[in-house]
């Protein structure tokens, strides 16, 4: 049965490309893979997860999180090695903050890459991305590395950032037992056993160090898309 989860978790992560390069939106190539996720996956590992996140819906932890109007918090950005101010970045034109679970997580890689597919649009509009998650320095280069991503990718250790946004909690351990058996060890993906996620959420900062919009949904399956936050990046030139 491991054998089995394990194998479609990297059926997930790594097949289905034609599907998603066809999708015209990113929310249609992750209902794509949360309905194959469903149809593939035991019945009793796919309502544990169901359960997991309408207890976090119920918790009421995204309507938590930081708003559109709220003051970016100054933060340190690790990036090439060096610490930068999120002030220092978001000075020199817009930023899109995009918290991702991990590497291991097939719908964040799914998002990733659609932003990676409009990353000349948002280049032009004079946007820089930051993708964010906890994983470890060396996941972040492997994640960046194998996904062709040419946009900053920030290892943010123990959810420090993501904590000044309001995005992290506690995971179940019934949840940390299962991902262990689908061969998601978190504790070596983040180099400590915290047991926290953030729930992956997106923000644009203007270069008032405003928070021109925010999406944060509890259920990760759920993103904003690209197409969307990019017209907010115009907007603001």
């Amino acid at each position: 049965m491991v054998n089995l989860i394990i194998g479609f978790l990297l059926l997930l992560s790594f097949s289905h490309a034609a599907s998603e390069g066809a999708s015209s939106t990113l929310g249609e190539a992750l209902s794509q893979k949360k309905k194959t996720f469903t149809q593939k996956m035991p019945k009793e590992v796919s309502a544990l997860y169901e359960a997991n996140i309408k207890e976090l819906k119920e918790s009421g932890l995204d309507k938590q999180s930081l708003k559109v109007g709220d003051k970016a918090p100054e933060v340190q950005v690790n990036l090439g090695g060096e610490k930068h101010p999120l002030s220092h970045i978001y000075a020199a034109g817009p930023v899109v903050i995009k918290f991702y679970r991990g590497g291991w997580c097939p719908y964040c890689m799914t998002e990733l890459k659609h932003y990676q597919a409009m990353f000349p649009e948002f280049k032009k509009a004079g946007a820089q991305i930051l993708a964010i998650a906890p994983d470890t320095a060396a996941e972040i280069t492997k994640t960046r590395t194998t996904h062709a991503l040419s946009y900053d990718v920030v290892s943010d250790e123990g959810h420090a950032i993501a904590k000044k946004f309001g995005l992290v909690y506690k995971l179940d351990q019934k949840v940390v037992d299962q991902l262990k058996k689908n061969g998601i060890d978190l504790s070596i993906y983040q180099g400590n056993n915290n047991n926290e996620l953030a729930i992956p959420g997106t923000f644009v900062v203007g270069k008032d160090g405003k928070i021109a919009f925010a999406y944060v949904d509890a259920d990760y399956r759920v993103r904003a898309e690209p197409a969307q936050v990019l017209k907010v990046v115009k907007a603001l030139k």
